[in-house]
């Protein structure tokens, strides 16, 4: 539809701050009365301004090119109100947890920035300038900036944010696409040596260096010897466990329960009969209650897990600063295990089959073992231990 400028009327309004804007009134194809504001504060640059709109047919604005970021992202990361988190749970899957670490994210390193700032405005050169500010953000009182892994975190969110607003044709391209991330600044994972871990399941010193704490001794040994995601422990349940394997079918999480694996695949992992004899003093009468739980309904906490290794390592004479420098944590045992099946000579076709990893996906898909084919994994796991 197309007006002449006498069906536009000009008028001005003083703004709260006290400067003069000029607005038009108009009516939509529809009759309704719009009251849009030129931005201009004088009366010929807002008559210059309504006769470029009318050349270009642009006098009543599209919503869509006003969409804010903070209005757009009003309900993202949202588990029941999000369509993209509903997309993800209906296709490849997506825990709860890493939801509410993103909306985290957003609330806490993207809306400050971006919030009030127009969709369709937001450019590459913003994105970079925003990655810089990491550095100079205020941690606390004493402590300024941000590690580069938190920024690149933060870039992943806007880059997926973006992405579903330019496919709902919200903007014409993604501006943070093509944004690289910052260097990698981040401590490269730390592992135990083999005589450390001989140290810490050393059968003479069990007692004292583990505080006759069944749960913690039982979770860490299996971590050492599995490879196992803490998730994955805490799950286990009596009907999981198989005279020679244990059947990794799930994993707990605090906030979501009981839920499938990282991946969403199942998958055996063989054990020496010595670690099921462990695994036995833990399992209930009843094969669905928890091995990691004292009444068998709900496992105990992860933390758990990770405080009883920590203080296992100092009972070895592994220090806290020692921890903290060699960056040893609990999904070290995973480093540790991978890399000692490599180390042994294992097959990564048998090592993706064990771990769960997804590398070399093809040989993975073209790959299918049995659990007999394993039984190599037994001996290993002795070796690791005793």
């Amino acid at each position: 539809m197309r007006y002449k400028k006498e069906e536009i009327k000009l008028y001005k309004r003083k703004m709260k701050s006290g400067l003069t804007v000029y607005y038009y009134r108009i009516y939509s194809p529809e009759g309704k009365r719009l009251r849009i504001s030129t931005g201009k504060t004088t009366v010929k640059d807002a008559r210059n301004y309504l006769d470029e709109l009318i050349k270009e047919g642009t006098l009543i604005p599209d919503k869509k090119k006003d969409t804010t970021f903070s209005a757009f992202t009003e309900n993202f990361f949202l588990w029941d109100k999000c369509q993209y988190v509903e997309r993800k749970r209906e296709r490849n899957g997506v825990s709860r947890e890493y939801v509410e670490i993103q909306r985290l994210n957003l609330k806490t390193h993207l809306l400050p920035y971006f919030g009030q700032m127009k969709l369709i405005n937001i450019t590459s050169d913003d994105i970079y300038t925003w990655l810089s500010g990491f550095k100079r953000k205020k941690i606390s009182k004493t402590k300024t900036g941000l590690s580069n892994k938190t920024a690149n975190n933060n870039l992943n969110t806007l880059k997926v944010i973006l992405n579903e607003a330019h496919k709902k044709g919200l903007i014409k391209a993604n501006p943070a696409k093509d944004v690289s991330p910052l260097r990698n600044d981040g401590k490269e994972r730390g592992i135990l040596t083999p005589p450390e871990v001989k140290k810490l399941f050393n059968p003479d010193t069990l007692d004292e260096v583990w505080q006759n704490d069944p749960y913690t001794y039982t979770g860490i040994l299996l971590a050492a010897v599995s490879g196992m995601r803490q998730g994955e422990i805490l799950a286990l349940r009596g009907k999981n466990i198989f005279p020679e394997y244990i059947h990794i079918e799930n994993s707990f999480s605090r906030i979501e329960g009981l839920k499938t694996t990282k991946t969403g695949d199942t998958r055996d992992v063989p054990i020496a009969p010595f670690i099921q004899d462990v695994l036995n003093r833990l399992t209930k009468d009843d094969p669905e209650l928890y091995l990691f739980s004292r009444m068998g309904d709900r496992p105990l906490e992860g933390r758990r897990l990770t405080r009883g290794l920590y203080s296992a390592l100092k009972n070895i004479g592994i220090t806290e600063t020692d921890i903290k420098e060699r960056n040893i944590t609990f999904h070290s045992w995973r480093h540790f295990f991978n890399t000692t099946l490599r180390r042994n000579n294992l097959a990564d076709s048998k090592v993706q089959r064990i771990t769960g990893h997804k590398t070399q996906e093809m040989t993975e898909n073209y790959t299918h073992w049995a659990i007999e084919d394993l039984k190599e994994i037994t001996s290993i796991q002795g070796d690791i231990v005793s």
